[in-house]
């Protein structure tokens, strides 16, 4: 009997054990999940607005960013020890040069429902001639669709860009406004003609991939939330960006 008892015991502990490594390691193996997803998009991220340019044409937009749904689609997410985690999910486009091309390159999210989706990359191209309107390249951007654009990542929660002088000092801070801003943040800015920033900072908040497939499988109410509860399942990123050819109004 005491034998028996003994091991047990030792069972019992070996399981727990095993179980509390088991936990582990699957909790693990969903960090890297996230942590190699959020890494690949900023980096493209990284090395696509870095060579953003301007066109020194007027009516032609050299970097735009906006939130489409606008300022009531802040998706907040309360922390445990008081205060909110707000997210934005904006849209960004800025054109590159490389040689005789221009190149338009935009990102934009497809919300599900309030607060998550997923990021698409679309991109247009345009010789570069002194009779070309490269106002064009941001028209043929506001037409993309999922079909003409490349999927980046999903269970994207929060995208956010900003922009600084070379300085630091930011340009639009929330809620202010000036010649350049058409829009407060988190709609957007927007920066033409010959100007662009001296460094951009991105923002990037992306869900554990088990929290989006449980909400994938919810109704839009259960989903909304569901999201609100899980600050916890939400892994942030940030990076400034130097913008290689930066040109301050």
């Amino acid at each position: 009997m005491v034998a028996i008892t003994l091991l047990s015991v030792i069972m019992i502990g070996l399981f727990a054990a095993f179980s509390t490594t088991q936990r582990a390691l699957r909790m693990s193996a969903s960090q890297t999940d996230v942590l190699e997803g959020a890494r690949n998009t900023m980096s493209l991220l990284v090395r696509d607005l870095s060579e953003a340019a301007s066109t020194d044409q007027p009516y032609a937009i050299n970097l735009l960013v906006t939130n489409p749904a606008g300022p009531a689609s802040v998706f907040s997410m309360p922390r445990p020890g008081g205060g909110a985690q707000d997210n934005a999910l904006q849209d960004v486009f800025f054109v590159t040069r490389k040689n005789d091309l221009w190149t338009g390159v935009g990102y934009f999210v497809l919300i599900r429902t309030e607060g998550v989706g997923t990021l698409y990359r679309h991109t247009s191209v345009m010789a570069h001639t002194p009779n070309n309107d490269l106002s064009k390249l941001y028209g043929n951007f506001t037409l993309a669709q999922i079909t003409n654009s490349a999927r980046v990542a999903e269970g994207l929660v929060h995208l956010v860009v900003r922009a600084f002088d070379s300085v630091g000092n930011e340009y639009f801070p929330p809620g202010s406004t000036n010649d350049i801003a058409i829009l407060p943040w988190p709609t957007g800015f927007v920066f033409t003609n010959q100007a662009m920033p001296s460094y951009l900072e991105v923002e990037l908040g992306m869900l554990d991939p088990k929290v989006y497939n449980q909400f994938k499988s919810m109704s839009p109410a259960a989903g909304v939330t569901f999201l609100r509860n899980q600050i916890g399942k939400l892994y942030l990123f940030r990076q400034r960006i130097p913008i290689l050819n930066h040109h301050e109004p």
